[in-house]
């Protein structure tokens, strides 16, 4: 180990510092004094802690020397120094912190001894030992003379290079300022050199262990310290050129790479010198940028090149603004170095500067802004834009040399390795690993501007990103498609996401699309096709058996490129946008490559997978195994399987932390995947998928988060309006199921909220101290309060397609919303009812029984919600389905439902009355009857509303008018039962009802039925009824019937007496009550008494003498009622209701 660390320090400080013979000195000196200094610490131990036991301790070894070594080196060098190839310490710290790692690794080294080499490498350093080193003339006469002749021929023996003894603050370390480097040279000046300046005399004088020069105090002395520093930096480059020195003693030689070493320290520990005095910036122009591109042509000497190609980095760094067009060539002579052929180890050096310009964000965007902003017709003066490409045709060139099978961990920079004399041996993966990092470091670099406050740095960034993606997709591609070792590719993977993501950031739509897409090529090596010969059933086995040995196993390069794509979308969602498509295609890929697994191996992880993505919404989805084709699709084992989808799965299940952007984008691919799945050939040509990726996951993204419905909504239903009315019909009602379920979460979500609410506004009312009792209550509205119209009306849409399906699913949508939020439905009560009474109006069979548990549902809990405009279409749609002839039951049904809302309406009928809300009830009849296709007369008969009643007096009109219209129809238990049930109604509630009310039933009304049903009457067949129930043993089985209702006629008559006898005891219950007071008592009398002697006449027995008995029923009830004191005050109350109808006529 001591050998080792002798090899690595030893041979920098022989060749550029010492020389052979002052090296061996400097080793015998330090064995001496470490002696020495060890002694003297322990002494000072035993006479403090009063014990001697470690005094009488030895140590043997050269470890000590080792530490002096290291103690001198780190006074040489300026960059850290890598510690135990883990970490980097600060060159003026590392022999401490070596000092103390090394103890704590073997605790039986010494101590004391590592302690004391330090130690004395400190008085070295400091120049404390330089009475007892060697002096330039005692080495010079000793190398000339004739025994040293013969030592200095052998190979290897370095002579002395006249660079003196070090002074006090180590004016050879890296760190020194220009003072110290001035008075370390004019400290060996000769004083007659005619060159030298005046203060150089007083400097030869002074003793070499005198510490280094105070600051200046006057200007003089200012400005002669600035012409020394010029002087000295002049010198210095004549002497790195191989000339001869101007201004120190011209016997003063200089290594190169020293030369270039001390140059390079000034410019890295002093930059702002060379900015703020302008001596100094001249001399950087003029003599060392010159002297940089001489350097150029030494030739390939490691340390030379090496030292040359650090010395550029420095000025590049921290000088481009000034020296714009020596960086130019600066950056030029690099681009060429690494275009031609050169050694492995140039190339790497160069690559390794573009690195250090790379992590310097500020830096790159001036160089864009200065040679390649204004260049677009010159691409050759692009520097920018030709270092980036120079670096990919580079890496390109590498990966078409060789395959590159695993890289190399990089212990160290080439740059760095200023301390060897001849370059490394470098495998090709160390060069790999050198350009990922270049390349990760630039686009680390983009990331800060495009993230920047700054909007400048932001458009630089765009521009500098636009004018080099395509050599930086082409660079990464090489990596992506090339590199087989896990740690290379992760990193490769890295700098996609965060290309992608300032893509992103910056709305280039272009780059990002193009690195989405190479990841996503990289991902899954095969997309699947349906296999239609397999849905049938047969082979199955066999052919199963065939495809999984074609399957080719997922390799861990797509594995780790699927989850750094999953990754993109779980965590740059907000930003991805159109981005968006290309994930979801992916992720579409590995949930078919899941159900791959689960057809292959009946069941597992891949199932249990499927089950969490389709549990996340109520759609019905079957995979139907039969329809899965394996051939050419990659295989994923159980591990992968349980990996890939928690990542698959987390995009979906955190998509409600997006923002309205993101979520829309997310929503909007997913719609895009399912336009591309129902235009392909596949869903055409195969009705039996039931699986439906994009589909399945729009539902699941947007009930997550169903309050952001209305984001997407104009998109979502323009595309579920295509399902919908797609060819193929498990399509469609996949397409149907997925709308009705995102409108019943939608209505729910509307529910909750509207609850929530309420509650929070009447606890916030309760603490309020200064409430107003009956105040109504502050609720704000729900966020999916103006969506309801908007909802219902894509509800409304599907009610009116053609096919049966999916009318038949609306219909339970709407069944299932009443049933779960009715009670939230405030402005959609109109579109709901228009959908109801669609079907009855076309007197849709099938979905009449459906349509009317709706209706149902409503007359029994909703009708407290229904406003009043849409109260009167209810009882229109009400009346529509007591119509409709296809089923006989709804229709009884819906007559005892209108005799419950003239029950609500008794109930209610003050609230009604006081209602702010205009009943326009024909308008919204009018609307609901041409949504629905129905007839004029029907939209007439709702019109015909009287101007001068109240609200609820025209609710009941509206009621009796159903009634009215149910009497006549052609079936005798409809009508029949219309009869009786308006009847019982008017006898129910006869006192409730206003004289103008009555006058309107009478006149609107009651003698309309009586005139309709005897006309019906006569016009009736009086043909027998032969109904056909079916056959039985060929022979035709027929409905017996009573001879009495066996015919049209007869069934007609009785519906006639029924009539009749309703209207003639409604007569009788309610004469003396409430008829006696009409104002137009004699006009209907008249008219009741013309009817019944109609009635008398008919040519039907049965209605005559029915007739006849209730003419006489009425005449001796109403005798009774006419006696001279009831017929007195029956003219009484007549007359003060005809004054008082005059008085509020003339008013």
């Amino acid at each position: 180990m001591n050998m080792s660390a002798l090899v690595a320090l030893a041979p920098r400080l022989e060749r550029e510092l010492l020389g052979s013979l002052q090296m061996l000195w400097l080793t015998v000196l330090i064995i001496v004094l470490c002696a020495l200094v060890s002694s003297l610490l322990l002494l000072v131990w035993m006479y403090t802690v009063s014990s001697a036991s470690w005094f009488f301790h030895c140590s043997v070894g050269f470890s000590g020397v080792l530490f002096a070594y290291t103690t001198i080196h780190c006074g040489l060098c300026a960059d850290p120094i890598p510690l135990l190839r883990v970490t980097s310490v600060p060159p003026r710290i590392y022999p401490w912190v070596m000092l103390l790692v090394l103890q704590v690794i073997m605790p039986q080294v010494s101590f004391v001894g590592h302690l004391s080499g330090l130690i004395v490498g400190y008085l070295y350093m400091f120049g404390w030992l330089n009475n007892v080193m060697l002096g330039p003339s005692i080495l010079n006469g000793i190398e000339s003379s004739n025994v040293m002749g013969h030592v200095m021929n052998v190979s290897g023996y370095i002579a002395n290079p006249n660079l003196g003894l070090p002074t006090h603050a180590a004016p050879l370390a890296a760190t020194c300022s220009f003072a110290n480097i001035a008075q370390f040279f004019r400290s060996h000046l000769s004083t007659d050199d005619p060159h030298a300046p005046a203060s150089s005399s007083s400097s030869s004088s002074s003793s070499s262990s005198s510490s280094s020069s105070s600051a200046p105090s006057s200007d003089a002395e200012l400005r002669a310290y600035l012409q020394d520093a010029e002087h000295l930096i002049a010198d210095l480059c004549l002497l790195v050129a191989g000339d001869q020195a101007e201004w120190l003693d011209t016997s003063v030689t200089l290594s190169p790479a020293f030369g270039l070493d001390l140059i390079e320290s000034m410019l890295r520990n002093s930059p702002q010198l060379f900015h703020d005095v302008p001596s100094l910036t001249g001399v950087l122009k003029d003599k060392i940028c010159p002297l940089m591109i001489k350097s150029f042509k030494m030739g390939t000497t490691f340390p030379p090149i090496i030292r040359t190609l650090r010395t550029m980095t420095q000025i590049v760094l921290e000088f481009s603004d000034n020296l714009v067009a020596e960086c130019e060539v600066f950056l030029s002579r690099l681009i060429r170095l690494l275009r031609v052929e050169n050694p492995l180890w140039i190339h790497t050096a160069v690559v390794e500067v573009f690195s250090q310009l790379f992590k310097r964000p500020a830096l790159i965007g001036r160089i864009y802004d200065t040679y390649d902003r204004d260049r677009h017709g010159d691409p050759s003066g692009q520097i920018f834009s030709s270092i980036v490409q120079t670096e990919a045709l580079y890496i390109q060139k590498v990966f078409d040399q060789q395959t590159i099978e695993t890289s190399v961990v990089n212990n160290g920079r080439i740059l760095d390795m200023t301390h060897i004399t001849s370059p490394p041996s470098l495998p090709v993966g160390y060069l790999v690993d050198v350009c990922m990092s270049s390349l990760s470091t630039l686009v680390a670099s983009f990331s800060t501007l495009a993230t920047s406050d700054n909007p400048r740095n932001r458009n630089a960034g765009a521009a500098m990103i636009a004018s080099v993606w395509p050599s930086l997709l082409g660079a990464l591609s090489c990596f992506l498609g090339n590199t087989v070792d896990a740690t290379l590719m992760k990193s490769v993977l890295d700098s996609f996401a965060k290309l992608i993501e300032v893509c992103c950031v910056l709305s280039l739509d272009t780059p990002r699309d193009a690195f989405l897409t190479l990841i996503s090529n990289t991902t899954l090596p095969a997309w699947h096709t349906i296999d239609q010969n397999a849905k049938d059933g047969g082979g199955k086995s066999s052919g199963t058996q065939a495809q999984s040995q074609q399957q080719k196993p997922l390799t861990e390069k797509n594995v780790l490129a699927v989850q750094s794509l999953l990754h993109i979308g779980r965590t740059m969602g907000d930003v991805l946008q159109g981005g968006w498509v290309l994930v979801l295609e992916c992720c579409e890929k590995l949930d078919y490559l899941m159900r791959v697994k689960e057809h292959l191996s009946g069941g597992g992880s891949a199932s249990s997978a499927s089950n969490a993505s389709g549990g996340s919404s109520g759609m019905k989805t079957s995979q139907s195994k039969g329809g899965l084709s394996t051939m050419g699709v990659s295989r994923i084992t159980t591990e992968q399987a349980a990996l890939l989808y928690s990542g698959l799965d987390a995009i979906f299940v955190s998509s409600d932390e997006l923002s309205e952007s993101g979520f829309f984008y997310l929503c909007s691919g997913l719609i895009r995947l399912s336009d591309a799945f129902i235009s392909s050939p596949s869903a055409l040509t195969h009705s039996g998928t039931e699986y439906w990726f994009a589909l399945e996951r729009l539902v699941q993204v947007v009930s997550l988060k169903v309050e952001r419905l209305n984001v997407v909504w104009d998109a979502l239903l323009e595309h579920l309006r295509a399902i919908g009315n797609h060819s193929v019909s498990t399509i469609r009602n996949l397409g149907v199921d997925a709308q009705a379920e995102l409108i019943t979460k939608a209505f729910a979500y509307h529910s909750e909220q509207t609850a929530v609410d309420t509650e929070a506004a009447a606890a916030e009312r309760e603490q309020e101290e200064e409430a107003v009792a009956g105040s109504p209550l502050r609720i704000s509205e729900p966020p999916l309060f103006h969506m309801q119209t908007r909802l219902l009306e894509a509800l409304e849409d599907l009610s009116h397609s053609n096919f049966n399906d999916t009318r038949s699913k609306t219909l339970e949508c709407m069944l299932n919303i009443l049933q779960s939020s009715g009670q939230a439905f405030s402005k959609g009560w109109a579109l709901v009812l228009s959908i109801l009474m669609t079907v009855a109006v076309n007197n849709d069979a099938p979905h009449i029984s459906l349509a009317f548990k709706s209706i149902h549902l409503i007359c029994l809990d909703f009708l407290d919600n229904l406003p009043l405009d849409c109260l009167a279409l209810f009882i229109t749609t009400i009346g529509c389905y007591g119509m409709q002839s296809s089923d006989l039951n709804i229709s009884l049904t819906a007559t005892g439902l209108l005799q419950r809302v003239a029950d609500f309406l008794i109930k209610d009928g003050e609230h009604i009355e006081c209602s702010n809300t205009t009943l326009n009830g024909p308008a919204v009849v009018h609307h609901a009857m041409a949504g629905a296709g129905g007839g004029d007369a029907k939209t007439l008969h709702a019109s015909a509303v009287p101007s001068k009643v109240g609200k609820a007096d025209s609710l009941w009109l509206a009621i009796f008018r159903e009634f009215e219209q149910l009497c006549a129809d052609h079936r005798y238990e409809a009508r029949n039962c219309a009869v009786r049930t308006m009847f019982k109604t008017l006898q129910v509630h006869k006192s409730q009802l206003k004289p103008g009310v009555w006058g309107e039933l009478w006149d609107v009304i009651l003698f309309p039925v009586l005139e309709r049903v005897r006309t019906s009457a006569a016009a009736a067949a009086n043909e027998e009824m032969d109904v056909e129930l079916g056959k039985q043993g060929g022979r035709s089985v027929k409905l017996l019937v009573h001879h009495s209702r066996n015919n049209a006629q007869k069934q007609w008559n009785d519906t006639c007496t029924l009539a009749l006898s309703g209207v003639v005891r409604l007569m009788i219950s309610a004469y003396g009550a409430i008829f006696r007071a009409l104002p137009s008592l004699d006009l209907v009398w008249k008219k009741l008494w013309k009817c019944a002697g109609t009635f008398a006449v008919s040519s039907s027995d049965e209605v005559s003498s029915r007739a006849i008995k209730l003419m006489e029923e009425l005449f001796r009830a109403t005798c009774r009622e006419d006696t001279p004191e009831a017929a007195a005050e029956a003219r009484a109350e007549r007359g003060e209701s005809e004054g008082s109808g005059e008085s509020g006529a003339s008013e």
